[in-house]
């Protein structure tokens, strides 16, 4: 699972980077002025350079937090199908039950990761700010495979796929980035 994680994070940390060159993105710019204003004021940074370092800490440290939300929301209780629960009910030994792909789409509660950025004098915290993302989305799976021993599941293999939106918030609405696919192989 470990593999995976890394992986995924991976993936969406090219998504970010990608998204990071769009109009959209830099738009929002004016967002994270507390942040680049104190890195301008305070470290001799420009603005652009400011800028720079902020889209590099979003694109750096985000991608951990989003796997983990979406790792976390896919391994919810899935309601069962009748496909498997009649196949568990009528055999007692091992089984393999291959939905495919009839399991339903299933929401996922959007979560709100956040990044706060630091501006430290020595051991001292001059300045601290805090931007808070919305993540929110569908999952569903492809291609599952089931293993059972009994009613024990051994194992799982398919595709878990999450279209994502990832949102910046700003006040009370959120201002949608961007939208991707994000899928997690289970072996």
């Amino acid at each position: 699972m470990m593999e995976n994680k890394e992986r995924a994070e991976e993936e969406i940390r090219n998504k970010l980077t990608k998204m990071a060159t769009t109009t959209k993105y830099q738009e929002t710019r004016e967002e994270f002025s507390g942040v680049t204003g104190g890195l301008v004021a305070r470290a001799g940074n420009n603005a652009d350079d400011a800028w720079e370092d902020v889209t590099s800490k979003i694109i750096k440290f985000l991608p951990g937090y989003l796997t983990k939300g979406l790792i976390q929301c896919t391994l919810e209780k899935v309601p069962e199908l009748d496909t498997c629960k009649q196949a568990m009910a009528s055999h007692k030994k091992k089984l393999v039950i291959k939905p495919g792909n009839q399991f339903p789409k299933l929401s996922f509660p959007a979560f709100y990761p956040y990044i706060e950025f630091l501006l430290m004098a020595g051991p001292y915290e001059v300045m601290k700010w805090k931007k808070s993302f919305k993540v929110e989305g569908l999952v569903y799976v492809k291609e599952a495979t089931i293993l059972l021993d009994g009613t024990k599941i051994t194992g799982i293999r398919g595709t878990i796929t999450a279209s994502v939106v990832l949102s910046l918030c700003r006040g009370a609405s959120p201002w949608k980035l961007c939208e991707f696919d994000q899928s997690i192989y289970l072996e």
